[in-house]
């Protein structure tokens, strides 16, 4: 009997757009509860706009800061949102669709 092993490929840059999200729900909910991210988060914040950054430059990237540790919670959660959605400005329309399925937008 043979087993079958199923793989479903992403793109870096769809992976990128699901991790962003789970950021900025996290720092949402964090930051109306009054708690400061902590280094993890922004150090994996840094981390996603390196890979974004390895895949794509340009003046939409120019507009972050940058960002670590001391930076006020509100402009960690900003710099989040504006790199959440410039990825997503980034992904194939079969992604979109695929990404709001995902979530629970069917269309």
């Amino acid at each position: 009997m043979s087993q079958q092993v199923t793989r479903i490929d992403r793109s870096n840059l769809f992976i990128i757009a699901f991790q962003l999200d789970g950021i900025c729900a996290a720092l949402r909910h964090a930051l109306s509860c009054g708690l400061a991210p902590g280094p993890a988060t922004v150090k994996s914040l840094q981390q996603l706009h390196a890979a974004f950054a390895a895949i794509h430059s340009g003046p939409s990237l120019d507009v972050l800061p940058s960002i670590d540790f001391n930076s006020p919670p509100s402009d960690i959660l900003a710099f989040a949102e504006v790199l959440r959605t410039t990825v997503g400005a980034f992904l194939s329309p079969d992604e979109v669709a695929e990404r709001q399925r995902v979530i629970g937008f069917n269309q």
